[in-house]
């Protein structure tokens, strides 16, 4: 996975690059880190539902999402 950080017109963007099997690439950008992180913990859980998994412990360093999470509220980013 490659990550970079760009600012433009004082809007910081996170950008990330996923190499699959087989070469094949998948992009993603988003308007801040907080939303990459929690786009990133959706793909996690969706991908460990898919494949069956359960009684998974997920852990985050993003502070603020884990307090979102546990407020039990929405964020617009």
């Amino acid at each position: 996975m490659e990550r970079s950080l760009t600012k433009k017109n004082g809007e910081v963007k996170d950008h990330w690059l996923d190499r699959w099997k087989k070469g094949q690439k998948c992009t993603h950008s988003a308007q801040s880190p907080l939303k990459t992180e929690a786009e990133a913990l959706i793909w996690a859980l969706s991908e460990m539902k898919n494949r069956g998994w359960d009684g998974v412990t997920v852990e985050s360093d993003c502070q603020q999402l884990i307090n979102i999470i546990r407020a039990g509220r929405d964020y617009s980013a």
